[in-house]
């Protein structure tokens, strides 16, 4: 009767496979992992092995299917968003040479590098030897650099834009921003830490100031280094001029 009514009645035959991939994989690839296709039983349909099998690919994030009678079923699929970059040691970074990290530390391998990848920090120092695709390293360093990336990346009104980290010392984190400043941090308090940056960036912006150092694990006079510009000495012959930097230490409370 199970037979007759169910899984032979071709009232039950997978009509409709409405399936939202979010860019993690083409089609085929979709149909090769799950096995699922139009024409099958839709009672013949494992939804518990094909989720697991599309979470393997460390691309997707989250997967939902819902299964509609007679005829239908709905897959969507969230993917997994890169926040930084994991460089593999080398000195010059290259996507080729290197892993896409999501916020939750899971390790992707980029198949393709798109545009707006490009523009990601990169995380430099790591031990490379124990990252492996599809995995979670358990670094408390990693763990501290991309919260030290969610918090900047949801501060509002926050203007550090992160280029590099260099983590290899492991008590903190020496991270470059677009305008080459060495911006310091320790593993504790970051809230804190970019919370006294911002304020310093914020005063730099308006009195055209350029920070060249910074060490925010100092809690109370921070050690800030900014770039001073001076203006050239007459000369008897004029000459186009020429600026020339230097730098001037200082402790901000």
């Amino acid at each position: 009767l199970l037979n007759r009514f169910f899984f032979q009645n071709s009232a039950y035959a997978l009509k409709s496979l409405d399936v939202d991939l979010d860019g993690t994989m083409s089609r085929n690839d979709f149909l090769k992992k799950t096995g699922i296709h139009e024409g099958v039983n839709i009672f013949s349909i494992n939804l518990a092995n094909a989720e697991a099998n599309l979470n393997k690919d460390p691309r997707v994030s989250s997967v939902h299917i819902e299964r509609t009678l007679p005829d239908k079923v709905e897959i969507q699929i969230t993917q997994r968003r890169p926040v930084a970059w994991i460089s593999m040691g080398s000195d010059t970074f290259s996507p080729e040479n290197a892993y896409l990290v999501g916020m939750d530390g899971i390790l992707m391998k980029p198949k393709t590098t798109a545009p707006e990848y490009l523009s990601l920090p990169v995380i430099k120092g790591m031990e490379v030897e124990s990252l492996r695709e599809g995995e979670r390293p358990n670094l408390p360093i990693l763990l501290s650099a991309l919260e030290l990336i969610e918090k900047n990346n949801m501060a509002p009104g926050s203007i550090l834009k992160i280029r590099t980290m260099d983590v290899s010392k492991k008590y903190c984190m020496e991270v470059m921003n677009d305008q080459n400043a060495l911006l310091t941090f320790g593993l504790a308090d970051i809230d804190g830490q970019l919370a006294r940056l911002n304020l310093l960036l914020t005063h730099c912006r308006e009195t055209n100031r350029q920070i060249e150092s910074i060490n925010l694990m100092v809690h109370r006079n921070t050690p800030v280094r900014f770039v001073m510009t001076e203006a050239p000495s007459p000369a008897k012959n004029p000459t186009p001029a020429i600026r020339s930097t230097s730098s001037k230490s200082t402790r901000v409370q």
